[in-house]
């Protein structure tokens, strides 16, 4: 039970050996000493799931890392420097639907008020009273609410905020800034545009089944699920290219995911189908909501795949209200093995053929035991994780015959193959396949692939 989530192809090995050539520059004399020159691997790409405490409801990211929130006024910070998250608890943001930044800084939007949030302090700044927020944006140092009936509030965190009056339609959402106006999607199938410092408000056609818009280098895009177009002009729109247009200007095509700015490609395709969508700098890490989870297309060390205090937190919430007592045999779910003194959460599927795996077996079963090193990730299947907050998770997986082996991380298995990391509901693996030439010459290297195999495959907790 296992899937790939990214892999290096074939091109790249037959590129290498064709080459001979090394990292950085270095020369491979090849046939003419003998010399096998050895490259440093690319590093391991790909799409890691994030172990997050619920479900993420939006997400905002800038220049130093990317803010979610989460179910309950829970905020997490990632910082793009270390890789690791900070969660916070804001009262009064337990209604909060919808996050933006302001110079690197998160804001909150709630029924009735913003809340700001800077060095570990919340500040409440009330929404014009008697109406509905909508929607949330901001750019170039402002920022701007939405309203229900198609008002805008300018800077509500301010003094000084300014106010303008609903149109004629009523807005869906969409807030975005483009040039000189504020943008957003109507009803009726319109677009507004509103420029706050003229005070000129104008309403434009945009092409039929239109339900997206987003800022672009180029303009405004607007999007109707398989087709991305561009604003030309008032009421003239071009096709810009094929795919879903995302609200953060990002589109998810057959290949991946394409930048709208420059139809760069980002990273691969989604696992799943993207809920929200968001991305982070150069080098770029891209953020994905989907129906699973959260997701992110980084290096294997560049993001922290587990938030250490939140995960406790995590799997409290899921063991809450269900029994210690094991399923019958065969019975669909997740359950709990309970929580011992020292604070260790088991967490097992009853696919196991045992109803809790992590009982004692018998021991004509343990004899059938292989070494590590001669199992390959293909025949084994994860059916439980041992999670310590003193450290030492552990994953128990099982082979086609029922027996069962405890890894941890760094365990090496069979074809080059080892476990990176373990999660509360999934193993990360690492396979280095290395390619090379004979001794007269040419380049060695590994290519490496990662393959998760996970719990709850179909929906879990």
């Amino acid at each position: 039970m296992f899937k790939t989530v990214a892999f290096f192809p074939a091109a790249v090995i037959l590129l290498l050996l064709a080459t001979g050539c090394g990292k950085g520059g270095s020369q491979v004399s090849g046939a003419l000493d003998g010399t096998v020159a050895v490259l440093e691997p690319e590093p391991v790409i790909g799409w890691l799931s994030v172990a997050a405490p619920g479900r993420i409801t939006a997400m905002a990211v800038h220049d130093a890392g990317a803010y979610m929130l989460g179910e309950g006024g829970l905020l997490l910070a990632w910082s793009r420097e270390t890789g690791a998250w900070t969660p916070t608890r804001i009262e009064g943001a337990e209604d909060a639907f919808d996050i933006v930044v302001l110079e690197g800084e998160p804001a909150l939007l709630t029924p009735g008020s913003l809340i700001t949030f800077s060095r570990e302090e919340a500040a409440v700044h009330p929404l014009a009273e008697g109406r509905v927020p909508r929607d949330a944006a901001a750019a170039e140092g402002r920022l701007a609410v939405l309203f229900a009936d198609g008002s805008l509030e300018l800077n509500p965190q301010t003094e000084s905020p300014g106010f303008f009056e609903a149109g004629e339609a009523a807005p869906v959402g969409g807030l975005v800034r483009s040039g000189p106006d504020w943008a957003w999607l109507n009803d009726d199938g319109t677009l507004t545009l509103l420029d706050t410092e003229a005070g000129l408000r104008r309403v434009e056609t945009i092409p039929e089944g239109v339900n997206v818009i987003a800022a672009g280098e180029g303009g405004l895009l607007a999007g109707d699920g398989s087709t991305v177009y561009l604003r030309d002009g008032p009421d003239q729109w071009v096709q810009f290219s094929e795919g879903a247009l995302q609200a953060t200007g990002l589109i998810v095509s057959e290949r991946g995911v394409l930048s709208g700015e420059t139809g760069e490609l980002l990273a691969g395709r989604i696992p799943g189908e993207a809920e929200g969508l968001c991305v982070a700098g150069s080098g770029p890490v891209v953020w994905a909501v989907t129906e699973s989870g959260l997701s992110v297309w980084a290096g294997i060390d560049q993001v922290e795949t587990r938030l250490p205090s939140c995960d406790m937190a995590r799997i409290r919430c899921s063991l809450a209200g269900q029994t210690g007592n094991p399923p019958e045999p065969g019975a669909p779910g997740v359950s709990p093995s309970g929580v011992s003194v020292s604070g260790v959460f088991r967490i097992y599927e009853s696919v196991s053929s045992r109803p809790d795996p992590f009982t004692e077996f018998p021991a004509a079963r343990r004899d059938l035991r292989r070494p590590l090193e001669d199992l390959t990730i293909e025949e084994l299947h994860l059916v439980g994780i041992t999670l310590d907050p003193s450290g030492g998770d552990k994953a128990m997986v099982e082979d086609a015959n029922g027996v069962a082996y405890i890894l941890n991380e760094g365990a090496q298995l069979a074809n080059n193959t080892r476990i990176a990391e373990i999660t509360s509901n999934e193993v990360i693996v690492v396979q280095e396949v290395t390619v090379g030439s004979s001794v007269e010459g040419g380049a060695v290297t590994s290519i490496p692939t990662i393959y998760s195999m996970r719990l709850h495959e179909e929906g879990g907790f």
